[in-house]
């Protein structure tokens, strides 16, 4: 799964999106640009959901991610991958629910495919 959450009330997205990094993956960024939005129409959870997509850097060093209790019950940890590998891993993954199956393995699996349209 990629870094990615809520907006907070009064965040616009960039700030929502220098939070998210801060607690997930430990470090500050620097937003590069946009790569789009992707609407999900969850049927299994009557949800319609919206992903701001952002191209980013990671400035300074890496730091200590701050997850919450749920997702470190999920077993959710940072891994620091190269993009080919990143992809790899995503095409390659296994989802072990029907939400990940369903929704945040082909929605990630895009928004890689869409950056890597960004990279230099």
């Amino acid at each position: 799964k990629l870094p990615g959450g809520g907006i907070e009330e009064g965040e616009d997205h960039e700030t929502a999106l220098r939070r998210e990094c801060e607690e997930e993956i430990g470090c500050d960024v620097e937003v590069l640009g946009e790569i789009g939005m992707l609407v999900e129409y969850r049927k299994m959870f009557t949800l319609t959901q919206r992903s701001y997509c952002y191209l980013a850097r990671v400035k300074g060093s890496k730091g200590v991610p701050h997850l919450e209790a749920g997702e470190i019950e999920d077993g959710f940890k940072e891994v620091w991958l190269t993009y080919d590998d990143a992809e790899r891993a995503m095409t390659e993954s296994v989802a072990t629910n029907p939400e990940g199956l369903l929704y945040i393995v082909p929605r990630d699996t895009l928004l890689l495919r869409e950056a890597k349209k960004h990279l230099g």
